[in-house]
Parts: structure tokens; sequence; C-alpha cells
């Protein structure tokens, strides 16, 4: 099994990723990126790196493909958890847009604030 982490990270980014880090631990702030690219571009490999070195203990149980997932998994995740919601696009720019399931993941978006939560979107 390969090293957790052991891939290339480029000077910049590290100390980025420690800054980020820094204000999500110590000054209690939550952190949302969104990814977005070309289909194939690599867009959740790189928000698996990045979630990799912004929590500690992240794992695969923190990729998450629609909106129930996300809710779900943000509900039992720890306080200053990285949760990765893949295909975010996906999740919200359906026909369903508009459902009782969308809503709720908008508050609970916005209830994120109170959990101090990193979140990761790859569009």
């Amino acid at each position: 099994m390969a090293k957790k982490g052991n891939y290339h990270k480029a000077p910049i980014m590290v100390e980025e990723i420690k800054r980020i880090r820094n204000n999500v631990l110590n000054k209690d702030r939550d952190f949302v990126l969104v990814i977005d690219g070309e289909e194939g571009s690599g867009k959740s490999v790189l928000a698996q790196q990045i979630a990799d070195q912004l929590d500690e203990k992240f794992t695969i149980e923190n990729i998450v493909f629609n909106a129930d997932q996300f809710i779900e998994r943000l509900k039992k995740a720890p306080k200053h958890s990285c949760i990765v919601l893949d295909e975010a696009y996906n999740s919200a720019n359906s026909r369903s847009a508009l459902t009782e399931v969308n809503k709720s993941l908008v508050n609970t978006l916005f209830l994120i604030r109170f959990i101090s939560s990193t979140i990761i979107g790859a569009l």
C-alpha cells in the first residue's frame, strides 16, 4: 500500500494548504473550494490530494457523489473534517434542482460555518 500523501506537492501549494489548515483549525474558519475543468482533467484527483493534506484523517469515506450522501456525511463527520463532493455539478444541476434534497443541501451549506469543516467540490 502506498504511503499516504505519496505524490508531488508544489511548494507554493504546500504553503497555501498550511495557511488554510491553520485558519480552519486555529481560527475556527470554514473553507470551501470548487474545482472546475474539462472532463478527465484531474479535478477529482486534485480534490482528493488537497483533502489529504488538509485533513490528516481523510479517508475514502469522506468522498461523496450526491446531495444525500453529502448531507449524511456532514452530519457524521467530526469537526474540522474535509469532505469531497465529487461531481458536485451533477448533484445540483439535474431536473430535480429545486427538490427538497437540494433545498436541504443549500441549508446544510449554510450550517457548515457552525461546524468548521472543509468542503471541496469537484465539478
